[in-house]
């Protein structure tokens, strides 16, 4: 048997035993924490925040020391805690809105637009709803059926009648059965101008054919992308000129600018309209037997949403509107914030599909037509619409109404729309009184007109600004950065004498002397 052998296998080596120094390792360790403790007590003892120098003391007592140092971060965390309420404050207000420092003359600001729509919808001498509406269906002509169907896009909902979908010949029908501009306004003036056929314009609304004054032409209003009908796309009105929503009018005052604008107070610098209703024309089937008609005053970028947004004018009456501008300016500082964050979009930050101008009516009136066209398979006939989108027939009608219902019911649906103000607003508001036109006094001087004055009752209106000067609103900076750095250092400063030096002293101590130190 080999040497090394016990025959039970080959042995495994024997290694001798080396006794370590537990000590040399331990003692490096602690010689490496007393020289960082020693280093630490230098930094609290030579660094500008207070307090801390009493920590580094070695002649100061260990509860005075403790004492000193809790003090010290009790003050680190109220401070960080009243950093983050102001960085929170920064992140939701950031923006705040005010008067302006001094006034603007109303020549600054377009004349607001008039839209004006008679309560009347039918002329009876082209179309009697009635007498259609009470004949038997069978017994009804081939014309009487259309036209019944397409006055049901602007009779009372309960006269539904009518396919599901029309076409552009619905359209053309209000157009020809409303009555016209020349019955329904008389007599206009504006400055010098009294020509009505060339101050007013056609205008399509969920009120039916209207007529507008100062609103911007159709082709101005819409893009290409927009469905027009042929008829009110051939604009009466003038293109816009010298005036843009952002920087208002660019050229003097004496120069020829539309939209229009006044530079003066008053019922002279103003526009007087006299109206005009034929009783005669009034069917309490189709609507409600309401005589007068319905205003709205808006910016001439706005298209005109008479349902919800207008005031009734009244007839026998001699109505005096006087008017304020509202405007909204806002501060280029905030371009570099999130329309979020400020509330708002310029208008250079979102574009419409259907209109040019943006502005938060116009957003919803969009949003609005693209939710009825998903609910209804349809567009209403005064929403803006795609060219292979249908108009809505008599028998959609509910179905529209039900979907305004919903849609301006419901808080994520208009969340979904994303509709903010226009950074650059304007809105108008009205102040209205009226007195009693006392025509039988007027005609008892005056008994030759008394004949064209038959069977019809008229109106008078004014409408002007109150004031020469307004004083807007500006939506400025609250919380900017050097407002949110300057509250940080106050705070920093007040609980602990903190500055920019002191950062740059810890950066020191931390990198350039510690290596110097330890090394």
């Amino acid at each position: 048997m080999d040497a090394g052998s016990n025959g039970l296998g080959p042995m495994e080596p024997v290694y001798a035993a080396v006794d370590r120094d537990p000590t040399a390792a331990d003692r490096k360790r602690t010689t490496w924490l007393q020289k960082t403790w020693a280093y630490f007590k230098e930094y609290c003892v030579n660094t500008s925040l207070h307090g801390l120098k009493y920590v580094g003391e070695d002649q100061c007592p260990l509860a005075q020391r403790v004492f000193w140092l809790l003090t010290f971060l009790v003050s680190l965390i109220v401070c960080c805690v009243f950093i983050w309420n102001a960085k929170l404050k920064w992140d939701t207000t950031p923006v705040i809105v005010t008067l302006a420092d001094s006034s603007y003359p109303v020549g600054k600001v377009p004349f607001p637009a008039v839209t004006i729509c008679s309560e009347t919808k039918l002329q009876r001498s082209f179309f009697d709803f009635t007498q259609a509406y009470q004949t038997s269906t069978e017994n009804r002509t081939e014309e009487q059926t259309q036209y019944l169907g397409y006055a049901s896009l602007i009779c009372d909902g309960n006269k539904m009648v009518g396919a599901n979908t029309t076409d552009e010949d619905a359209i053309e029908f209000l157009l020809k059965a409303a009555p016209k501009l020349a019955q329904t306004i008389l007599n206009c003036s504006w400055h010098s101008e009294d020509n009505c056929s060339c101050l007013f314009d056609t205008v399509l609304t969920d009120e039916g054919i209207c007529f507008t004054f100062n609103s911007i032409a159709y082709d101005d209003f819409f893009t290409d992308k927009a469905h027009q009908n042929n008829t009110l796309r051939h604009s009466r009105v003038s293109k816009v000129r010298g005036w843009s929503l952002d920087e208002g009018y660019t050229g003097r005052a004496s120069e020829a600018v539309y939209p229009r604008r006044t530079v003066s107070a008053g019922a002279a610098a103003g526009l007087t309209i006299v109206t005009s209703t034929d009783d005669q024309n009034i069917d309490a089937n189709c609507r409600w037997p309401v005589q007068g008609f319905k205003m709205l005053l808006h910016s001439p970028g706005d298209f005109p949403n008479m349902k919800t947004q207008f005031f009734r004018i009244p007839v026998d009456r001699d109505v005096v509107v006087s008017v304020q501008p509202r405007v909204m300016m806002t501060s280029e500082a905030l371009h570099s914030y999130s329309p979020d964050g400020r509330r708002c979009y310029f208008s250079s930050e979102r574009s419409l599909y259907f209109f040019r101008y943006y502005s938060e009516e116009n957003c919803m009136t969009e949003c609005l037509a693209n939710f009825t066209v998903q609910r209804c398979g349809c567009a209403a006939y005064y929403m803006p619409r795609k060219k292979n989108v249908p108009i809505c027939g008599g028998a959609r009608m509910r179905c529209i109404k039900i979907g305004e219902d919903d849609f301006y019911g419901s808080e994520g649906n208009l969340a979904a729309c994303h509709c903010l103000p226009g950074c650059m607003e304007i809105k108008y508001t009205a102040e209205i009184s009226h007195s009693q036109i006392l025509w039988h006094k007027y005609f008892e001087q005056k008994p030759e007109e008394a004949a064209q004055f038959e069977n019809k009752t008229h109106g008078k209106t004014v409408i002007y600004f109150k004031n020469s000067h307004f004083i807007p609103s500006h939506r400025s900076e609250l919380y900017g950065f050097t407002t949110f750095m300057a509250n940080c250092g106050g705070l920093l400063g007040l609980f602990l004498g903190f500055s920019v030096l002191s950062l740059v002293e810890f950066i020191y101590f931390l990198t350039a002397r510690a290596l110097c130190y330890f090394s």
